[in-house]
Formats: structure tokens, sequence, C-alpha cells
């Protein structure tokens, strides 16, 4: 058999194989034609949050929306009364207690549930002070405001409580009222001045913490130059660390420490004599 005919059979059965394509691609264009041109008929299906709708209807979806709607200007309301207020929260509380009133009522009710908030507060502090409670020291007031003029404002106390915080943010282990943050060594403490009074075995973890952040702070440390943070102040020639701006001592620690919550300590029960 020549190379002629060899070409011709290989022709005829590429004709007869395209052919046979063109015939299934025109019979599947058919019927998706005749599927295509019946109704369209969809079916829409909304999930989420563990609830499930089907033809959702119009009304429903407006009463959804107004609810929805309702409840954020209820909120936002009650946000603007904790920020006006000065017992912030607790005013809240008080206005919730009582029966909703109209609108045109509304703001005599807000006012009446401030008194009652601020009445309340001073029934708490007053039955505070009936206790056997050590007051602070004014003493203790007067070496922060110092402290505030050599080297403040301080802006954020990183180590405190809703009971001996200095300034108006502040810090704590745990979530206090009124804190702006838990765990001061999750944020970042730069663009503000940081007064920190941390405890003895913090030191070290805070001034690094504080030289990261290239951040102002106030250090308040016992002096003790056999501790570990000691080198993190001085060097071996006893000179300033090049990222310390200034240091005093305090001899008269008595007339600045104040006993907090753990009374036990070297620092509250009178038996610390040395220097800060």
């Amino acid at each position: 058999m020549s190379n002629a005919d060899l070409l011709s059979l290989l022709k005829t059965y590429m004709d007869t194989r395209l052919s046979d394509i063109e015939s299934s691609f025109t019979d599947t264009t058919h019927t998706l034609e005749k599927k295509s041109s019946g109704p369209v008929q969809a079916e829409r299906r909304f999930t989420g949050f563990g609830t499930e709708g089907v033809g959702l209807s119009r009304d429903k979806a407006i009463t959804i929306l107004n609810e929805a709607l309702y409840t954020l200007k209820k909120r936002n309301k009650l946000i603007r009364i904790a920020d006006k207020s000065e017992e912030g929260y607790k005013t809240v509380q008080e206005y919730l207690s009582d029966d909703l009133a109209s609108d045109s009522e509304d703001e005599k009710k807000i006012r009446a549930v401030d008194t009652r908030a601020v009445k309340k507060l001073k029934s708490v502090k007053s039955a505070d002070r009936k206790q056997n409670v050590r007051k602070r020291q004014i003493h203790f007031t007067e070496y922060f405001q110092f402290l505030d003029y050599l080297w403040g404002p301080h802006t954020f106390d990183r180590f405190a409580n809703m009971d001996n915080d200095k300034v108006d943010k502040f810090s704590s282990l745990y979530w206090n009222p009124g804190s702006s943050a838990v765990d001061a060594f999750s944020c970042h403490w730069a663009q503000e001045n940081n007064p920190l009074v941390t405890p003895v075995s913090l030191v070290c973890k805070c001034i690094n913490h504080l030289v990261r952040c290239k951040a102002e702070g106030t250090p308040i440390v016992p002096s003790w130059p056999s501790s570990p943070y000691w080198p993190l102040i001085f060097d071996e020639n006893t000179e300033y660390i090049s990222y310390v701006l200034d240091v005093l001592e305090f001899n008269e620690v008595d007339r600045i420490l104040v006993s907090g919550n753990t009374s036990n300590s070297i620092f509250a029960n009178g038996k610390f004599k040395g220097r800060f």
C-alpha cells in the first residue's frame, strides 16, 4: 500500500470522527435550549447563626429590620446617658430598672435616675468608711503630684486597679470597672507617659517592655543594688543606662507607701526600712 493510500484512509477516518462529534454537540445544544426555554424557578434559602428561613416575606423582613434599628438606637441612647452622667453605668442601671416613659417624660426620668444613682453611690461610700479600712495618707497624693510635676503629665497607670489608679486610664491584671486594658504587657506603651508601680518580680520585664515600646515611663522601685533590675538602670560605673533620663531616691517611704489589699506585704506592714 502506497503512502497516498494511507493518507486517504487517514483522511476518511478523521472526517467520520469529526462528523460524529459535531452531531453529538448539536444534540446536546438542542437539549439545553429546551431546558432553558421553560419557566425558571429558584428557591432562595438564607442561613446563618443556626437559623434558616425560606421565602422570607417583605413584611417580615421590614419587621426584623425595624426591631434591629430600635435595639441599636436604644443601645446608643444608653451609652450617651452613661457618658453624660457623673455616675456612668450606675445611672443606666437605674434607668433600666424603671418603667419606660414616654418621649415627653424621658428627660425628667433621666434626671431622676441620675439623682438616685448618686445617692446610692454616696451610701455605698459611707458604708465603706464605717468599716475598718485604712485610709490613704495625704502624703501619697502629694508624692505622685510631685512625680507628675517632674516627669509628667502621666497618662496611663499600667499596674493599678479601681482602688488605687492615679490617672484616668489604667490597666489591671483582671478586668476592673473603668479599666482601659487588661494585662499591661499585652499592650503597646508608646504614645503614653506611664507611671509604673509594678511588683518587684516584674520590674525587669517592665523596664524591658518600656524600652522595646520606646515609651516614656516612671518606674517606682526599691533601691536594691543587688536586685536583678539594677543593671537595667545603672551600668558598671554606676552611670545611667542610655535610656534613663533621671533617678531620684526617697528616704521617707512610710509617707509614701500605703497598704492595699495585701496587708501582709513587706511594703504595707511597716517593716520595709529601705529607700525608693
